[in-house]
C-alpha cells in the first residue's frame, strides 16, 4: 500500500512539473507573439508616414503655409510642378537643403535660381524627393511669392508640406520675402539722434557748406544696394543747384548706418527772403533727399524719401545792421511818442531805448541757444538768430511800453492774425 501511494505521488508531482514547463512555454510564445506584432504595427506606421511623406512621381504636389511679415501684409505661395530632374543637373552655387521631421525626405532651394519673372512676381526653384532617392533624382517645382500690403523685406521661415488629406510637414526653412514695390521704410534717422526733428543751420554767404546726416537701414534681415541720391528744397532758389550729395558707401548690410554729405551753397537774397516772417520759429526750408534703395536676393527698388529740416544764418554785416538799424528806429520812436505825449523832446530817453533794444537782444541769444527756452514777445515767437526777427526785437524793446502796445493793437496782432 506504502509504494503503491508513493508511486501515486510521484505521477501526480511529473504531471504538475509538465503542466507548469508547458504553461511557461506557452506564455513566452504568447509574448513573443504581442512582440512581433508591435513590431509590424510599428513600422507599418512609419511607412505610411514615409509614403505619406514622399509620394510617388505621378502624383507628389507641395504647397508652402502663407506667412505674415506684420499685422498687415501677407505672402502666399504658388507652387508649380515642373517634372523630374537629374540630381547632378541641380545647381550646387547656395544650395538650402532641408529635411523633413522623420528624415525619410530631402528638400533643397536653389538659391541662385532667385529673380523675378517677367510679370514682376518673385520666383526661384525648389527640389524635393525621398532621402535615399534624392542623390539620383528628384522632382522640380517653382515657388512664386503672391504679398499683398506694403512692408520691409526680410527672411522668415516657411512651412513646406506634401498636398493630402492630413498635409504632413516636410519641413522649414527660411526664405527672402519681398514686398511687392519695395520696402516702404527702408532707411530712417538713427534712433534717438532727434535727427528727423532737428534743424540746421545754414550760413548765408558760405560756399559748399558741408552737411552730414547719418542714416541706418530698417532691414534687419537683408542687406540693400543704395542709388543715386538726388535732392529737392521747398524754398526754390534758396540754395545753389544741383546740391552736391555724396554716400559714405553703396551697399548697406543689415542694421547698417550710412552717412550722406551735402554740399550747400546759399543764394542770400532768396534765402533772406525764406527767413524774413518774423513768425519762422522752426525752419526756412525743408530739404528732401530721395535714395533707390534695392533689397539683397531679388528685392524691388524704391526710393526712400528723407526730410531735412533747413534755417539759414544771415552774414554778419547784415546781422549787425539789422540790430543796429531796429535799435535806432526804435530809440527814435521811444522819444516820439514820448514828444507826442509831453511836447517836449527828451534824449536821455533814446540813449535808454538803444540800452533796453541791445541789452534785451543780448539776454534773448544767451536764453534762445540754450536750446530750451523761446523767446516771445505779446505771444509771438522770435529768433533772435535771424535777420528780420532780430531787427524787429529791437525794435520793440527799444520803443518801449507805448509802441508796444501800439504794436499789439496792430502790426503784431495782424502776424498773429
Amino acid at each position: 500500500m506504502l509504494f503503491r501511494g508513493g508511486t501515486r505521488i510521484a505521477h501526480e508531482g511529473m504531471r504538475s512539473r509538465l503542466c507548469k514547463a508547458i504553461y511557461r512555454t506557452c506564455r513566452l510564445k504568447v509574448l513573443f507573439g504581442i512582440a512581433v506584432l508591435l513590431l509590424i504595427c510599428f513600422c507599418g506606421a512609419r511607412i505610411a508616414r514615409s509614403q505619406n511623406a514622399c509620394s510617388s512621381p505621378s502624383n507628389m504636389s507641395i504647397a508652402i503655409d502663407p506667412i505674415h511679415p506684420d499685422a498687415n501684409s501677407t505672402v502666399n505661395f504658388t507652387v508649380q510642378p515642373t517634372g523630374t530632374v537629374s540630381h547632378a543637373s541641380i545647381s550646387q552655387e547656395s544650395p538650402l537643403q532641408v529635411q523633413s521631421p522623420d528624415a525619410s525626405c530631402q528638400i533643397e532651394l536653389d538659391l541662385s535660381t532667385m529673380h523675378r519673372d517677367k510679370s514682376g512676381r518673385f520666383v526661384f526653384s525648389l527640389f524635393a524627393n525621398e532621402r535615399r532617392q534624392f542623390a539620383q533624382s528628384a522632382y522640380s517645382f517653382l515657388v512664386y511669392e503672391d504679398p499683398s500690403g506694403a512692408f520691409n523685406d526680410t527672411i522668415l521661415p516657411v512651412n513646406i508640406r506634401r498636398v493630402s488629406a492630413n498635409s504632413p510637414l516636410m519641413g522649414s526653412a527660411s526664405i527672402p520675402v519681398h514686398s511687392p514695390y519695395g520696402p516702404p521704410n527702408a532707411l530712417s534717422f538713427v534712433s534717438g539722434t532727434g535727427d528727423s526733428q532737428a534743424v540746421h543751420t545754414v550760413p548765408m554767404g558760405t560756399t559748399d557748406f558741408p552737411l552730414t546726416i547719418t542714416l541706418q537701414s530698417n532691414l534687419s534681415q537683408l542687406g540693400a544696394a543704395l542709388g543715386p541720391a538726388q535732392t529737392d528744397v521747398t524754398c526754390g532758389g534758396c540754395l545753389h543747384s544741383p546740391i552736391p550729395t555724396q554716400l559714405s558707401k553703396n551697399a548697406l548690410a543689415p542694421n547698417d548706418r550710412v552717412d550722406v554729405t551735402f554740399k550747400l551753397t546759399a543764394n542770400t537774397i532768396p534765402a533772406m527772403y525764406a527767413s524774413a516772417h518774423p513768425l519762422s520759429q522752426s525752419a526756412d526750408a525743408d530739404l528732401y533727399l530721395s535714395i533707390p534703395v534695392t533689397p539683397d536676393q531679388g528685392g524691388s527698388p524704391r526710393s526712400q524719401e528723407i526730410g531735412v529740416h533747413l534755417k539759414f544764418s544771415p552774414p554778419l554785416p547784415l546781422m549787425v545792421l539789422s540790430i543796429l538799424g531796429g535799435t535806432i528806429v526804435g530809440a527814435l520812436l521811444r522819444v516820439f511818442i514820448g514828444w507826442r505825449a509831453n511836447k517836449k523832446w527828451e534824449w536821455e530817453e533814446f540813449l535808454m531805448g538803444v540800452i533796453y533794444a541791445l541789452l534785451t537782444w543780448g539776454i534773448a541769444i544767451a536764453v534762445f541757444n540754450s536750446g530750451k527756452t523761446t523767446v516771445k514777445i505779446m505771444d509771438v515767437q522770435l529768433d533772435p538768430t535771424q535777420l528780420w526777427s532780430a531787427g524787429l526785437l529791437c525794435l520793440l524793446a527799444g520803443g518801449g511800453p507805448l509802441l508796444l502796445k501800439l504794436a499789439d493793437n496792430g502790426i503784431v496782432g495782424k502776424l498773429k492774425g
